[in-house]
């Protein structure tokens, strides 16, 4: 027992010591080197020191930067500023996202609020996103690179982040700007040695942790729902979600627009609770939520096929980490080439796509592609070209119905449906299973056949007309997909639609009817179906 002691005794101070990171003669910040004077070092060190002094402490806020800046860092990536900003962050508020100044400034980046409404951070009764990491270190982000427009210069442009752009001014210099080499002295502003500070105390201990005690998943907040209910649902307790989602104000989460909410992991068996909650992170992706994988709580199905749904975060390389399968096998599956980005709510499948899908047919949203389109059905993009006879390099324009299940007749022109009508892309998109089923009539459905010797005589079936509040479901062709349909072969080749060189193709916006438009081709001869193709009852 002595020997223990005495031997800790001795390792004492060299653990002490170990505590104490020197501060080099040279620095880089954003690619720009900065020359440090004696001076300057030793005002640097002193603050290292203080802020390495206590190790609870420090090591408390290593385990906060160790779960925020991969969020942080994403955005950073996404917005073009250099990472090195992320320590910005810790000075301001040392990753608390409830901290407040006494000049009223609140979060992570402790933005006042008028400089947050111009970067578009939502404050009300409700929602205050200063609390909200990734959408206030987006608005840090477009402040920064928007202020180093103006000097040219890393350090100026961090001064800036304190004293603003006019109260910068006169801390600059001529030949600031666009320079590649900065004197750090002891006259320099605090606010920039302390910056300093920040980064030379805390970037050696980042990252040495392989199994981190806290991270963080980005997670689609329920719209109309409390974060209690969901910390239910993803096994979490709900005083850390809410501690971490500070952003919330009101009870339940708002339904103005899409909001995501931070979950802490702490332990395996979340992320597997996190994996079976996947379905409901495809809000504002897929109009029918995919069916949970019944062998597989990390998986849904979508066509019958395995699929991970994209979380906020994700790439390419963690979807394929989560899949079990090797990146060009991942790639392949889901046809997407290096420059790809993953699209958070959209389905990544597991195994090769199909050539058709669960749905006949499907109106295109705006801004999507055949691509976009593959991925929310488990088709091959292929497929739909061919399908809809459209070439590669065609245009898929807002409100155009695709064939998603049967080739569309050369004689049945390209259809336009109006994509704001919800009534109309839920009959579109409503699975075959469902779409298809004859109608029952409640005398039908409700009332049993009486047992008579003779069979009642068939009585004709009533052609039903189609009521202009009814959306068009796409039978018109029916019986020419027989004849139409064609075997799909792999080395097969897509056909050139016939809309590409249609000259008859009316214009849009002269079409009066919102629900459907048809832009019909003048054909030789109207075949004797064509009765059929009314989609709106005559005025």
């Amino acid at each position: 027992m002595k020997r223990v002691v005495l031997l800790l005794f001795f390792l004492l101070p060299l653990l002490v010591a170990g505590q104490t990171v020197p501060v080099p003669a040279e620095l880089s910040l954003a690619g720009l080197r900065l020359r440090l004077t004696p001076g300057g070092r030793a005002a640097i060190q002193q603050k290292v020191d203080a802020l390495r002094r206590h190790p609870a402490s420090f090591q408390a806020r290593v385990v906060l930067a160790d779960a925020y800046f991969p969020l942080i860092d994403r955005v950073f990536q996404q917005e073009g500023l250099p990472l090195d900003f992320h320590f910005l962050a810790l000075q301001e508020s040392g990753l608390q996202g409830d901290a407040q100044s006494i000049h009223d400034a609140v979060g992570y980046w402790q933005f006042k609020r008028e400089s947050a409404a111009d970067f578009g951070l939502v404050m009300n009764d409700a929602v205050d996103e200063r609390k909200h990491v990734v959408a206030s270190s987006k608005a840090a982000a477009q402040y920064l690179l928007r202020n180093n427009k103006t000097f040219h210069n890393w350090t100026n442009t961090l001064l800036s982040y304190n004293l603003g752009l006019t109260g910068t001014k006169p801390y600059t210099i001529p030949t600031d700007f666009d320079a590649t080499e900065v004197e750090v002295t002891e006259q320099t502003n605090p606010y920039i040695l302390t910056f300093l500070a920040h980064k030379v105390a805390f970037e050696p201990a980042l990252g040495l942790n392989t199994r981190p005690p806290l991270l963080f998943q980005e997670f689609p907040a329920p719209a109309g729902k409390s974060l209690s209910i969901m910390a239910q649902a993803l096994q979490q307790n709900p005083e850390d979600i809410a501690k971490h989602n500070r952003w919330l104000l009101a009870p339940t989460v708002p339904t103005d627009r899409v909001y995501t909410m931070l979950v802490p992991i702490t332990d395996p068996l979340q992320l597997t609770a996190l994996a079976a909650q996947q379905k409901n992170a495809t809000a504002g992706q897929l109009l029918n939520q995919p069916a949970p994988d019944p062998e597989n709580a990390d998986f849904v199905r979508v066509n019958g096929l395995r699929a991970l749904v994209a979380l906020p975060g994700d790439t390419k390389e963690s979807l394929a980490k989560r899949a079990g399968l090797k990146m060009k096998r991942f790639m392949q599956y889901n046809d997407l080439f290096a420059f790809d980005n993953i699209v958070p709510g959209q389905p990544y499948f597991v195994q090769k796509k199909r050539d058709k899908a669960a749905v006949e047919y499907h109106v295109a949203r705006p801004g999507e592609s055949v691509a976009i389109v593959s991925q929310k059905y488990g088709m091959r993009a292929k497929a739909i070209w061919s399908k809809n006879r459209m070439a590669r390099n065609e245009e898929l324009r807002p409100g155009r119905v695709l064939w998603l299940q049967h080739t569309r007749p050369k004689n049945v022109p390209v259809e336009y449906a109006d994509g704001n009508n919800a009534t109309a892309l839920a009959a579109f998109e409503k699975p075959v299973a469902t779409a298809t089923a004859p109608a029952v009539t409640p005398t039908t459905a409700s009332a049993a056949p009486a047992p008579t010797p003779a069979a009642p005589a068939k009585q004709p079936e009533k052609k039903r007309k189609l009521d202009e509040t009814e959306p068009y479901m796409g039978r018109t062709a029916g019986s020419s997909r027989v004849l139409e349909d064609a075997v799909e072969e792999e080395s097969g080749t897509v056909v050139q639609p016939d809309s590409a060189t249609d000259e008859h193709t009316e214009n849009l916006n002269d079409l009066p009817r919102p629900l459907l438009l048809l832009l019909p081709r003048t054909p030789r001869r109207a075949p004797p179906r064509s009765k059929s193709r009314c989609l709106l009852p005559p005025p």
